[in-house]
């Protein structure tokens, strides 16, 4: 059996236990993230030095004092002697702490996927948004996410929408055929408990619209695709508070806007149909290659949407790692991933199937090659989109293949770098802008007396290389401090 002692630390109390055994609870720990013991210490990390990702500066030599009780940061002392004693101290000379930090972008509330929980925590990840899911899945993601702020449950926080409206997956959809439906289902959303509302690339032009007024009636938020038959623009314009994948842009970028939205609305003719989607992607990358080819993207209608987003506080969640895994998924590196011992076996034959999915049945080399194009123009819209004053959060879509609960997101952080942001600004995306999107600045977001317990120790300053992120030696999660050893053991595979 694993127990916790006074210190919040795994310890196995029956010598005699076959190790067989040992191992199975310890993987079930992994799988489930449950914890049966909660504690009342108070841990201090000693001599870290604290990365502001407000100011990018970095004031070093601080105890952090935290508190599992409460679930807070108690105290910031200069030097290693706070007024708040701790009942323990970890000698955290020379490393960096962030806030905790935050995938915006998710599918976790999924068959087989409870076990992603532990792994986000084991990755320094201790929130998400999940995307899209079962309408019954959302009582699941509020019970979770009291769970864990109830310390019952070592996971992150989920803030869920329930199912996409305008999604030909029909285990997640709900009718949104006409106006009153798409009124009725915002409704349903509201009273299952959702977090905010998702409109998905298929959702026609009238329900949308229906959907953003609902929403605003019922005070949730409308965030996701930009529908086909609306314009980024008039997304934004309407009150879409996040826009994801940024969908939408090619044609409010292309000199050929109206040839373009024609190709894309003749590819979803039929929407109520999975094949439908994969035709959207397939013809809009396409159109990537063609657009790149033809040189018909125009910078300046780009800068005036992009004015547009500031002014209507229009956040992106670009996933370019999402992107990079459609372009390059036959590259070694997806392939021989080593992450992949660490889940389901019915997971990974999924994913190597091409026949599952028709935004990859049958790809040709130049489909291949568009989606290489797409990704680099992508790439360089995000850089552009920051630039500008628009807001990105940083997210990967896990759930898609070759993505992975907590360390794609760091992935996602390396992207953006390479996209034009600096290392300050690639960590808000996971830390102070999810914070402030969700309006919870005043618990999350920085490393701040009083706020959350949330937090990430590194073996290096992330300022001075964003990769730094993945060198965790520990993390905090809700003011229970867990080493590397115990860290390890949540990464363990899941079989």
């Amino acid at each position: 059996m694993i127990f916790w002692d006074s210190h919040g630390e795994v310890w196995m109390v029956r010598k005699l236990i076959l190790r067989v055994a040992v191992t199975s609870s310890v993987c079930a720990l992994a799988a489930t993230g449950a914890m049966t013991q909660t504690t009342t210490d108070t841990v201090g990390l000693v001599g870290v030095n604290v990365v502001d990702v407000e100011s990018g500066g970095v004031r070093r030599n601080q105890t952090i004092v935290v508190s599992a009780a409460t679930g807070r940061i108690v105290e910031i002392a200069a030097g290693a002697v706070p007024k708040v004693q701790p009942s323990r101290t970890v000698d955290a000379t020379g490393r960096f702490v962030i806030p905790g930090l935050w995938d915006m972008h998710v599918h976790t509330l999924e068959p087989n996927r409870e076990n992603y929980l532990a792994k986000f925590i084991a990755n320094g990840v201790t929130g998400v948004r999940d995307m899209g899911t079962q309408l019954s899945n959302l009582a699941l993601a509020n019970a979770w996410r009291r769970e864990a702020g109830e310390r019952k449950r070592l996971g992150p926080r989920i803030y869920a929408s329930g199912p996409a409206l305008g999604t030909p997956r029909r285990e997640r959809a709900l009718p949104v055929g006409s106006s009153a439906e798409a009124r009725a289902a915002v409704v349903t959303l509201k009273s299952h408990g959702a977090d905010f509302v998702k409109v998905y690339s298929l959702l026609s032009r009238p329900a949308f619209l229906s959907v953003v007024d609902e929403a605003k009636k019922q005070g949730l938020d409308v965030v996701g695709h930009v529908p086909v038959w609306v314009t980024a623009a008039e997304a934004s314009d309407a009150g879409q508070k996040s826009m994801e994948h940024l969908y939408g842009l090619l044609e409010s970028c292309s000199t050929r806007e109206s040839d373009v939205r024609k190709e894309v609305e003749r590819a979803a003719a039929n929407p109520d149909t999975s094949e439908a989607w994969g035709a959207v992607v397939r013809t809009t990358d396409r159109l990537y290659g063609t657009q790149a080819q033809d040189q018909t993207y125009s910078a300046e209608k780009c800068r005036a949407l992009f004015a547009r987003f500031v002014r209507n506080r229009t956040w992106h969640c670009p996933t370019l790692v999402l992107r990079r895994a459609f372009a390059l998924r036959d590259d070694a590196v997806f392939t021989d991933d080593p992450r992949m011992k660490s889940l389901p076996p019915s997971v990974i034959e999924a994913w190597r199937n091409p026949q599952a999915d028709a935004r990859n049945r049958g790809l040709t080399a130049d489909e291949l090659r568009d989606r290489r194009t797409r990704l680099a123009k992508e790439s360089e819209l995000t850089g552009s989109m920051h630039r500008a004053g628009v807001g990105i959060l940083a997210g990967t879509d896990l759930g898609n293949p070759y993505l992975y609960p907590g360390s794609s997101l760091h992935d996602e952080l390396v992207l953006l770098v390479r996209a034009g942001l600096s290392t300050r600004d690639a960590l808000r995306t996971a830390t102070l802008n999810p914070a402030r999107f969700l309006a919870l600045s005043d618990s999350f977001g920085t490393v701040v007396q009083g706020k959350v317990a949330d937090l990430v120790v590194l073996d290096g300053n992330p300022l001075d290389d964003i990769a730094n992120t993945q060198r965790i030696v520990g993390v905090v999660a809700n003011g229970r401090y867990l080493a590397r050893t115990e860290l390890d053991t949540l990464q363990l595979p899941v079989r």
